[in-house]
């Protein structure tokens, strides 16, 4: 892979809500395990907890003349936002990696709902999410890692109420989980799921009833601290940037430096896309949303 170091991509997008159709983000890539005991404490809230989202038979990494951003997605309901495929003008793919993924979102006015959401977690009827969603790697005695890092606010659009939580799910290979030999952070490991995830709560700077306009950015880098990759979530809600998540991949000291990687030419081993997303879906679970008259 080609470095670029000290790249920081950023990701900008300004919205005012005025169209139907939201479904929930490309998400959560259910995925080598690593040896260990798995966490006894299941997640206790509504995360993305969708079924692998994936074309049937991919199970190696897939090189090709370019990828098909339209292979998992063709339709709505389906994400929205931008995201970053690796593919410039005429479909021509190319490939980079950074240390740094930012994005921002400019809420003007918004207001979702779906009535077959019953759940009251997140005011789930009225609830929607926004994720900054990348992929990071790094490599370790010969093997590469791939990681699907989630930085997200779910948003009840009825109180305005807003939470912050990452998710980290393994796309090393098409069985491959997280377990607590695999992450160390401030969050727990699902074991049922085997992803990791952390409640970052209440942003810094937010309120319940936040008016708007409104701005919220997030922010993901990847360092390596003591030797061992870790990948911190961040977010600024009005009030200067929080760290409120900052992960280990305690299995892999003396790993190669990580990175985010956004590839043009090949699928993770699960395959999906090597991509940036900054995107906009319904609260959690695979859910759907639409918005309201705004």
């Amino acid at each position: 892979m080609t470095q670029k170091k000290l790249l920081a991509l950023v990701i900008v997008a300004i919205i005012s809500i005025t169209y139907p159709g939201f479904a929930f983000a490309a998400a959560v890539h259910v995925p080598v395990s690593h040896t260990g005991t798995e966490a006894a404490k299941p997640a206790h809230y509504i995360y993305d907890a969708s079924p692998v989202k994936s074309p049937s038979g991919n199970s190696t990494i897939m090189t090709q003349s370019a990828v098909n951003p339209s292979l998992l997605y063709s339709q709505e309901p389906a994400p929205m936002g931008i995201a970053d495929f690796g593919l410039g003008p005429g479909g021509t793919p190319y490939q980079y990696n950074t240390s740094s993924f930012e994005g921002m979102i400019n809420i003007s006015n918004l207001q979702t709902y779906n009535a077959s959401l019953t759940s009251s977690y997140y005011g789930y009827r009225y609830g929607m999410s926004f994720q900054l969603n990348t992929v990071l790697s790094f490599s370790l005695s010969g093997n590469t890692y791939d990681y699907w890092t989630q930085d997200v606010a779910f948003l009840n659009t009825s109180n305005r109420t807003m939470y912050i939580i990452d998710n980290v799910w393994n796309l090393s290979s098409s069985k491959a989980k997280i377990y607590n030999s695999t992450l160390s952070g401030t969050g727990v490991v699902n074991a049922s799921l085997g992803f990791y995830y952390d409640i970052g709560g209440v942003p810094t700077g937010s309120k319940p009833g936040e008016s708007y306009p409104f701005t919220l950015a997030f922010r993901l880098n990847s360092t390596l601290s003591s030797g061992t990759p870790t990948v911190e979530f961040q977010y600024n809600a009005g009030s200067g940037w929080v760290t409120f998540d900052s992960p280990e991949f305690i299995f892999a000291k003396g790993a190669s430096a990580p990175a985010f990687v956004v590839n043009g030419n090949s699928y993770t081993p699960l395959g999906n896309f090597y991509d940036s997303e900054l995107i906009l879906g319904g609260p959690a679970g695979g859910s759907q949303t639409s918005s309201a008259e705004c």
